[in-house]
């Protein structure tokens, strides 16, 4: 082995608060035994073996070290020697210091639900729309239902930029609406925040169109004997009071 290898390529792929996994090429040279993996905590002052790798056979991919020990980025790094048959050691590496992990996506919760512009059978819903935790905003899913609420069953309603229009609600009934912010994954399924506090209201009473007034009963009995007593008191003409009976006769409703 080339006792001066000095070029492996090591890098951190991913640190947590529990383990960091180092990876570094793989010496293609004849005599490669091993690789031994040193771990520091004092930014490099002192550094201790943490494990030895064998050589993988045939060694045509990067090798891998997962470090199970809690890491905390700063100070913490590692570096690894190329070892041959005769135990000759590389150089060491260049120090791969643990880096934080990536952030982690938090979805907000959705605080509040406002009700607002109640009718028979529509209303608003108004939210903030929840955070993502990585600076921007996660979707949301809104549902209502009427009566109590049941989230599997509730509908879905239709909202955009933090605002819902419900619609097709029965009349003077209590309408119960919850949501939830999520984010999709890459890699399939979703991640959630926390079910918002349940808002509930109650729609508009549908209005009762009046009754038109009772037709007044005039019955043909009435009108004879009516329009008998006007012609004898007005001492009316057989013409004109046969007249007045014909008009009579056409208000009658009941025989």
């Amino acid at each position: 082995m080339n006792y001066l290898f000095l070029t492996l390529l090591l890098s951190l792929l991913s640190v947590s608060s529990h383990a960091a996994t180092v990876t570094w090429k793989c010496n293609t040279e004849t005599d490669m035994k091993e690789y031994r993996a040193e771990y520091t905590n004092d930014a490099g002052a002192t550094y201790k073996e943490v494990a030895v790798i064998p050589q993988p056979k045939p060694c045509l991919t990067s090798v891998t070290y997962k470090d199970a020990r809690p890491i905390t980025p700063g100070k913490e790094m590692f570096r690894v020697f190329a070892v041959d048959t005769t135990d000759k050691k590389s150089l060491a590496s260049l120090s791969a210091p643990a880096a934080p992990p990536p952030p982690v996506a938090v979805i907000g919760n959705i605080p509040l639900l406002t009700i607002t512009n109640i009718t028979t059978s529509t209303a608003t819903v108004t939210y903030k729309e929840p955070s993502d935790g990585l600076g921007g905003l996660a979707q949301s899913n809104i549902r209502y239902s009427v009566g109590d609420m049941f989230w599997g069953s509730a509908a879905n309603a239709i909202c955009s930029a933090g605002v819902c229009q419900l619609s097709g609600l029965p009349a003077d009934s209590t309408i119960s609406v919850m949501g939830i912010g999520y984010l999709s994954q890459p890699t399939g399924g979703s991640k959630f925040g926390a079910f918002s506090p349940i808002a509930t209201f109650r729609t508009a009473k549908a209005e009762v169109p009046l009754s038109p007034p009772p037709v007044p009963t005039v019955t043909l009995k009435q009108v004879l004997r009516d329009s008998f007593r006007s012609c004898k008191t007005k001492r009316l003409t057989l013409p004109s009071c046969l007249t007045l009976l014909d008009t009579a006769i056409g208000k009658v409703t009941e025989p």
